[in-house]
């Protein structure tokens, strides 16, 4: 019997609930997206907001994107930082610098681009100043036969087609998280699905078995099954008469590993990121090492960060109208994020200054400390002299106190 549902538009995509899932992971599909879309049955790539349900997957986007938005970026001029600009501060008018990054990151994640849409310019220069960040599932790109050159870009943005000239597109590593780890985040779908499932309070899956000789129709047995479906969401207690008896389908969750099929899947999609798996809380057969969170950071950047980081660096570097003038760069500055605890930075600064590798006005700038630096304590000479006031002391070691008191005369 086919379920009524709902229709929802999903961006420019509608989604399909797929054919053969269970009961349980059908519906929570069906509670956010439209089930004529086939994203699962014709191989398309899975919607964003089903995606972000597996908990490793909604872990690992966030993980990525979180980290880079924190990182300011800065405008650089011949070896020299100079201004960052509006658009650099706050591309979005409407809410902060950290949360524009980070969605565009999870663009980049998720999808094979980013993009932005220009809405203000410098009124003398023409270079950008203010965006709004687009969906990527509102943005269509054409590409030219055999090759990965975009032949035409269009985007609609409150009603009116979005000039190609104001499309910023940001071009991630490949195509997306949605599109490769389409199978790993499927099967984890069903095992989130499967594990609600006996985590219920409903009786466990089972057969009903009729024992009399009266055979029903099938309308009979639609109503039989309605009326027993219906007695589980209300709560009341089950009945059933001496013609039917139930058969529970003897199947635990330790006999289907769930515990273990999970973690493996969690496993699949830290690879599909690239993420080392204990940063995505994934419990992994690999050794344990001391590692301080310089070098967490470190391993982070170098592993998975790079290629985002590099993707919107050389997209706003570009020489034309939406980049930035000839002779300047736009960077990520890594030195809050990667510059360690403040007791290893100090270690650090107290090698370096030494060696004369660096001076220390050089490491008070790096912790961001202002005025001059505070004097180092004088130490006092050693003083071989009695304190003032004190008598000097003869050649034996006796102190002189001077002539003795004269003798008193008087009656003995």
């Amino acid at each position: 019997m086919r379920a009524a549902t709902t229709s929802m538009q999903i961006g420019d995509d509608a989604a399909r609930a797929p054919q053969g899932l269970s009961p349980a992971l059908a519906a929570r599909i069906q509670a956010d997206h439209d089930p004529s879309a086939s994203w699962l049955a014709h191989g398309g790539p899975i919607p964003r907001a089903v995606a972000l349900q597996v908990p490793v997957v909604r872990r690992g986007v966030r993980l990525i994107s979180g980290a880079i938005g924190s990182l300011p970026l800065a405008r650089w001029r011949d070896g020299e930082q100079i201004a960052p600009g509006p658009l650099l501060e706050q591309p979005e008018a409407w809410r902060a610098y950290c949360r524009t990054i980070a969605v565009t990151v999870e663009d980049l994640v998720l999808y094979p681009c980013a993009w932005w849409r220009v809405t203000e310019r410098d009124s003398w220069t023409g270079y950008p100043t203010k965006v709004v960040r687009l969906n990527p599932e509102f943005v269509q790109v054409q590409r030219e036969a055999g090759s990965d050159e975009v032949t035409r870009e269009w985007a609609t943005y409150k009603g009116h087609i979005v000039p190609a000239g104001d499309l910023i597109r940001f071009d991630g590593p490949d195509e997306g998280l949605l599109h490769f780890a389409r199978g790993a985040i499927t099967t984890a779908l069903l095992l989130e699905a499967a594990a609600a499932r006996y985590a219920s309070p409903e009786i466990p899956s089972g057969v009903l078995k009729q024992t009399s000789q009266y055979e029903l129709t099938d309308a009979e047995v639609a109503q039989f099954m309605a009326r027993w479906r219906a007695s589980f969401n209300d709560g009341s207690t089950r009945w059933l008469n001496a013609g039917v008896d139930y058969v529970p389908v003897q199947s635990t969750a330790a006999d289907l590993q769930l515990v273990e099929a999970r973690e493996e899947c969690a496993l699949q999609v830290a690879r599909h990121m690239g993420i080392p798996p204990r940063y995505l809380a994934v419990s992994y057969g690999d050794s344990m090492t001391y590692s301080n969170l310089e070098s967490q950071r470190r391993d982070l950047t170098e592993l998975d960060f790079t290629p985002y980081l590099n993707a919107i660096e050389q997209r706003l570097s570009m020489s034309d109208r939406n980049g930035c003038p000839r002779g300047q760069k736009v960077r990520f500055d890594l030195s809050d994020f990667a510059r360690g605890v403040p007791l290893e930075r100090a270690q650090r600064y107290s090698s370096l200054v030494p060696l004369g590798v660096m001076s220390v006005d050089e490491a008070r700038a790096a912790e961001d400390l202002t005025g001059p630096a505070p004097k180092q304590p004088q130490t006092s000479p050693r003083q071989d002299q009695s304190p003032a006031g004190a008598r000097d002391q003869g050649p034996a070691g006796r102190r002189d106190e001077g002539p003795a008191p004269a003798p008193q005369v008087g009656t003995p």
